[in-house]
């Protein structure tokens, strides 16, 4: 067999293994013309073989081909080493799109006349290289967000279930170094839980994609604890840990819940205030008919009779229940106060000596008063009442057996004291300075921590029903709380409870006023008595008739005012009740004023919100003197003899008043 035929055949077997091949391939002459192309070629780069065969390469598809580094390949590489491979070659195909592609070229010589060929295969590994970048972009935007997470994040190897990777919060949080933590195992860091085994949390993490562990804490470098949220996730190659720090936002729910806490309580309060001003009214004037009726009955039996003994404590009844009304309206804040200057020794000392008269012998009572305490801006009323509440509290915990230690002492307080204090008065503004600490001890059975804070809540009590109302210390946190004041309180079950007072020192001189007790007063003069109560009217009749004044009653303020102006020199002074129908006792006095400017007057009420005590002398009208109900035949009789003289008014006796 000749040469040519020998070429011929190796022609035609490169020929064929050149059409099998799935990659695009092309041969080229030495002078880079397309001597043959597979079937790849063409469909690839979308070329015909009419087009192709005998090209120069570079013109191809309208000089699509003319591509700067196939030159260098073809023109300047091969001719020097005869053979490349993965030459990487990225262009723009009008056909194609931008393509990125990896060039094997083969520079051979034919084996007759020596000439050389280029076969030029062509792998295309555009989608190869775009999955990579956008990897490579991926896992850098996961390193960004990785480093700079505000959560402490752990990456852990499935297999050993140890820690492999740690940002820079994590350190932060742990407060170990990067190289510290790595290597270690994740349950050193998560104490606080019972973590399964990696194996277990993979299996788990298959079923839920995510596994949260809420409301743990977490042990630093230190040993300090951290309130953590934990929530493990699933990242291929590795477990990830997100822990984040929910410290502030546990702070936060303390505070709100505080704040709750505190809203829910004024709720009750305003409750408690709305029923206080609705009944306060009407059950003083009842109490009024019963204290009264009962001093009179008691006025009228011997010191002999055995039923004295029931009717005085009709009074004491009634004498509790009056206190109970002003408890509910100190409480509401619906009564008013009158501050003033005070030093809390004498009144202390006063009140313990009245309540040592009821108190069982076999509890005692240790004093421990300093004299050196300042003065405090405080209500006297109120303060027997703190004082009283607090007293009856300790000698209930301690069923009529063992020891109260009452003290009194002036303390200097810093900001950082507060913050030691377990307040029971969080709506209290607390600045440092001077307080008067007032505190009573008991060896009582202590109070249970769950309900600690809960004492001081309206109607809650521990005691049986009818041995307390749940108001005293209700009362107490009221009356303190509006005096700039607060209150602690320290307690272990079955060791006995501390309650303290701390109200601020004054530096206003102290003006205490002591009143000294009179004699029962009487008199002669006409009154005209105004009360739409009928019950109510005729006891007060009986107590100024049995006083020796002459009374006239009228339950109608209009026909009273009738009365007035048909002889209005018949009566030496008007005492009328406020709440009444068609015509108030505020607006009777400013009618009767207007046709006798000098009539002396005194006005009643069982409970008013427009007239008190306090403020009767401010109304548009003047008005002598006011008697709250329910009241006794001694400030009665005190009341009317002092309006009469402080007027100046002279009672002869006069003609008699026909009453009707």
């Amino acid at each position: 067999m000749d040469n040519d035929t020998n070429d011929k055949n190796s022609l035609e077997y490169a020929e064929s293994i050149l059409k099998t091949m799935r990659e695009p391939l092309v041969v080229l002459d030495q002078d880079l013309r397309v001597v043959s192309a597979n079937r790849s070629f063409f469909n690839v780069f979308k070329v015909t073989h009419e087009e192709t065969m005998g090209q120069l390469i570079y013109d191809l598809g309208n000089n699509q081909w003319d591509i700067p580094k196939l030159r260098e390949l073809l023109e300047n590489i091969l001719p020097q080493q005869t053979t490349l491979n993965d030459y990487k070659v990225e262009h723009y195909f009008t056909t194609l799109g931008r393509r990125i592609m990896l060039l094997n070229a083969r520079q051979v010589e034919r084996i007759q006349g020596k000439e050389k060929i280029i076969l030029l295969a062509f792998e295309d590994i555009t989608d190869r290289e775009l999955a990579r970048l956008e990897l490579e972009d991926s896992e850098e935007r996961f390193r960004r967000l990785f480093e700079t997470a505000k959560d402490g994040l752990f990456l852990v190897e499935k297999v050993t279930g140890h820690i492999v990777n740690a940002n820079p919060a994590a350190c932060t949080l742990f407060g170990y170094t990067h190289k510290e933590i790595l290597g270690k195992p994740l349950q050193e860091f998560c104490l606080s839980i019972d973590l399964d085994t990696i194996d277990i949390i993979l299996e788990k993490l298959v079923v839920t994609g995510l596994l949260s562990y809420n409301n743990i804490f977490v042990k630093n470098k230190l040993g300090t604890k951290i309130d953590v949220d934990l929530q493990i996730v699933d990242r291929s190659r590795f477990v990830q840990c997100n822990f984040r720090e929910i410290t502030e936002r546990k702070l936060a729910e303390k505070e709100k819940k505080i704040l709750t806490d505190q809203l829910n309580q004024a709720q009750r309060m305003e409750t408690v205030g709305i029923l206080a001003g609705g009944i306060a009214h009407d059950f003083n004037n009842i109490l009024t008919i019963i204290f009264g009726n009962a001093e009179l009955a008691l006025s009228k039996i011997s010191p002999e009779n055995p039923v004295r003994h029931n009717i005085e404590e009709v009074i004491k009844a009634s004498v509790r229940a009056k206190d109970l009304v002003m408890q509910i309206l100190t409480f509401s804040r619906k009564d008013t106060t009158t501050l003033m200057p005070i030093h809390p020794q004498a009144l202390i000392k006063e009140t313990l000596k009245l309540l040592r008269s009821t108190t069982p012998t076999t509890i005692s009572i240790i004093e421990d008063i300093s004299k050196d305490c300042g003065a405090i801006m405080t209500d006297i009323t109120q303060f027997h009442q703190v004082v009283m509440n607090i007293f009856g509290n300790a000698v209930h915990a301690m069923d009529e057996k063992g020891e109260v230690t009452v003290s009194l002492k002036e303390v200097h307080l810093t900001s950082n004291d507060f913050d030691h204090f377990s307040t029971m008065s969080p709506r209290s503004i607390k600045a440092p300075g001077a307080f008067a600490r007032f505190s009573m001890a008991d060896t009582g059975s202590g109070i249970d921590q769950k309900i600690i804070k809960q004492i001081f809540e309206p109607f809650f009590t521990t005691k049986h029903i009818g041995e307390g109302t749940g108001m005293g210390l209700s009362v107490v946190q009221g009356v303190v709380e509006s005096q700039g004041g607060f209150i602690t309180v320290e307690s272990e079950e079955g060791k006995g409870s501390t309650l303290n007072v701390f109200i601020p020192i004054t530096k206003r001189e102290e003006i205490l006023i002591v009143e000294e007790n009179s004699l029962f007063q009487t008199g002669t003069a006409r009154i005209l008595l105004v009360d739409d109560e009928k019950d109510l009217l005729s006891m007060t009749k009986q107590m100024l008739e049995s006083m020796g004044y002459r009374v006239m009653s009228e339950r109608s303020s209009n026909k009273a005012l009738e009365i007035f102006k048909s002889n209005p020199a018949l009566f030496d002074l008007l005492m009328t009740d406020q709440s009444m129908p068609n015509m108030s006792g505020v607006e009777l006095i400013a009618e009767i004023l207007k046709v006798r400017p000098d009539m002396p007057t005194i006005l009643f009420s069982g409970y008013s919100t427009k007239v008190s005590e306090k403020n009767y002398k401010y109304q548009c009208v003047s008005i002598n003197a006011y008697v709250g109900k329910p009241y006794s035949r001694k400030i009665l009789s005190e009341t009317v003899r002092n309006v009469l003289d402080g007027n100046g008014a002279s009672v002869p006796g006069g003609p008699p008043i026909d009453n009707q």
